[in-house]
């Protein structure tokens, strides 16, 4: 690839990255991610990073947000610090149920999951994916590829992020507390992927709270299909 041409055009840029690491994708995912990455990547080609000229994004112009040289992340880091420890919030009186994101992956440890509803779920999708496939076999049917570039580049590079499925008439009396850290030595570019399952007649309530824990920039693609 051209250096110059992928300086000025970064679209060529993740295209040509997305080549390099899809091996490594495919092999650590469950099929039903790998099934959609092909058509994704496609689709991301075919529109590009935003500009003026795309209708959901004519009064932004994202091409330079993308430019910088990120440092990619797709395999599980382990957390630098204890999040329970990291994340205090300041909002008096709230009462959540919290899970905590690392540089877009669902860890378990620390979250503070207990009374919440023995059906309802709560998870990181990548083990959903692998343990109960069919509770996302609408994975990506929302999320269309075909209309919005920055979701084909998720798609195409999704490995992780939460999962919850909320059954038929359930009532969670607290909401939930979703809480995302982004922390690397380097600048980043991170991808999470969210997938809510809610039955009909069933009511839950999320917070997203997005955390930063040095200086360094970040560019997190994050989709969420509900």
């Amino acid at each position: 690839m051209n250096l110059l041409v992928a300086k000025i055009d970064p679209t060529l840029k993740y295209t040509g990255h997305y080549n390099k690491v899809k091996e490594l994708l495919v092999k650590s995912s469950a099929k039903i991610l790998n099934d959609k990455r092909k058509k994704a990547i496609q689709d991301f080609v075919l529109q590009g990073i935003p500009t003026h000229k795309n209708e959901n994004y004519k009064y932004t112009n994202l091409q330079p947000y993308f430019n910088p040289g990120f440092k990619y992340i797709h395999l599980r880091e382990p957390a630098v610090a204890d999040l329970n420890t990291v994340f205090q919030c300041d909002v008096p009186q709230l009462d959540t149920f919290q899970a905590f994101i690392f540089n877009g992956w669902y860890y378990e440890k620390g979250c503070q999951t207990n009374g919440l509803p023995d059906n309802v779920i709560l998870s990181s999708l990548e083990n959903i994916s692998f343990e109960k496939p069919e509770l996302i076999k609408k994975y990506g049917l929302l999320a269309d590829t075909a209309s919005d570039p920055l979701v084909a580049l998720n798609t195409a590079f999704a490995k992780d992020g939460y999962f919850l499925y909320v059954p038929k008439k359930s009532i969670l009396k607290k909401p939930i507390q979703i809480i995302n850290f982004l922390q690397s030595d380097k600048n980043a570019f991170v991808t999470q992927r969210n997938f809510i399952y809610v039955e009909e007649g069933a009511d839950v309530k999320i917070i997203s709270c997005d955390h930063t824990l040095n200086l360094n920039s970040y560019l997190n693609n994050s989709v969420t299909e509900i």
